[in-house]
């Protein structure tokens, strides 16, 4: 009992008082994450063979078809007449099994139907923690053909696509007082820059085991300077000290389509005196169909798809091998005939090309 106006005890136990004054409301559930799972950007194709091989017919008219097992979820616009299109169109997603894959197809449309050119079977569920931006090369894409589709993906939550690789990048390594050498076997056939044909043993490939793939040396790659230093002659000297900081540049692959009718008429090119590897360098252009053809992409096509000097053609219709081989297929070749090229990607393609995929300035 207690008297009115005294003050009331707590007779509860001191332990239940402590728990109580300490106990805390459960945190309130996250909120949930709406929206897609993945939202795709189809960037582009290149590579790709052409098909239109009658002449004036022009170059491929292209699209991409997405499907979902047999049920198509996706068609790209058709863009016409060349040999690198550019589509940079986004589609949804909405739900996806786990480990359920993705069939990219790309076809060209013509007056008869459509021509397959190859494709890429993507499995998004393996990118489902950070997305993706980069080049898959594409299956079924033709003899010693190489194409490639450039595709973006973020997932549910992600507000933007992740970054692709640089276009160029520095690397700086030592082989240290008593190696010999760096591992690197260079190709300096166009007197300009060194293109690397093969990291073999060394400080290189040592870097290569510990770097990104994105900022990793490999064959192709071009190198512009060394220790701040120009010109193939002048770098390579620069490898005769133990520690070297070399700017590496990507190599940007694009094809070109070609027309020559007229058996009389040459293509104008010039190369190297001493050709070697399987590459074939454009050191001068010269009067001929070649320089003809340049002269069209001013008017009809990007500036990007000329031909330019030291320029490498890796292919002369479906024929790859060493450069002679290859001079001799672009002296015989005529009519429409399609060639690889392979050069540094130029420095406006990181900023300027669509997508913010380089690999399709």
């Amino acid at each position: 009992m207690f008297c009115c106006g005294e003050e009331q005890k707590n007779t509860l136990p001191a332990e239940v008082v402590k728990d109580e004054a300490v106990k805390e409301e459960p945190p309130p559930p996250e909120p949930e994450v709406k929206g897609p799972k993945f939202v795709f950007m189809i960037i582009g194709a290149r590579g790709i063979r052409n098909t239109d091989w009658l002449p004036g017919l022009g170059k491929p008219d292209c699209y991409c078809e997405v499907k979902r097992g047999n049920q198509l979820i996706h068609t790209t616009r058709i863009i016409n007449d060349t040999m690198v299109p550019r589509w940079a169109e986004e589609f949804n997603v909405e739900e996806l099994d786990d480990n359920e894959e993705l069939e990219f197809k790309v076809y060209d449309k013509d007056a008869f139907g459509s021509d397959y050119l190859g494709k890429v079977v993507l499995q998004p569920d393996s990118f489902a923690e950070k997305g993706c931006c980069q080049d898959f090369e594409m299956e079924e894409a033709g003899k010693n053909i190489k194409a490639y589709l450039g595709l973006k993906m973020k997932t549910r939550g992600q507000e933007e696509y992740p970054a692709g690789p640089p276009s160029s990048f520095e690397v700086e390594v030592e082989k240290g007082e008593e190696a010999k050498e760096y591992g690197l076997e260079i190709d300096s056939q166009d007197l300009k820059n060194l293109q690397i044909a093969q990291v073999d043993q060394g400080c290189f490939k040592a870097y290569n085991e510990k770097a990104e793939p994105a900022v990793q040396v490999v064959i192709s790659d071009f190198i512009v300077s060394v220790n701040g230093v120009e010109g193939s002659a002048d770098m390579v000297k620069q490898f005769a000290n133990p520690k070297v900081k070399v700017k590496l540049v990507r190599a940007l692959n694009t094809s070109v389509l070609l027309e020559n009718n007229d058996k009389k008429k040459k293509h104008g090119l010039k190369f190297p005196a001493k050709m070697k590897n399987d590459v074939l360098v454009v050191m001068e252009i010269g009067d001929g169909y070649m320089k003809e053809y340049n002269e069209t992409c001013d008017r009809e096509q990007r500036a990007s798809e000329k031909i330019l000097p030291y320029d490498r053609i890796v292919s002369v219709g479906d024929h790859v091998g060493r450069a002679s081989s290859l001079k001799s297929a672009l002296e015989k070749a005529s009519g429409k005939f399609q060639i690889g090229i392979q050069r540094p990607c130029p420095p406006e393609a990181a900023t300027k090309a669509v997508g913010g995929m380089f690999q399709f300035f």
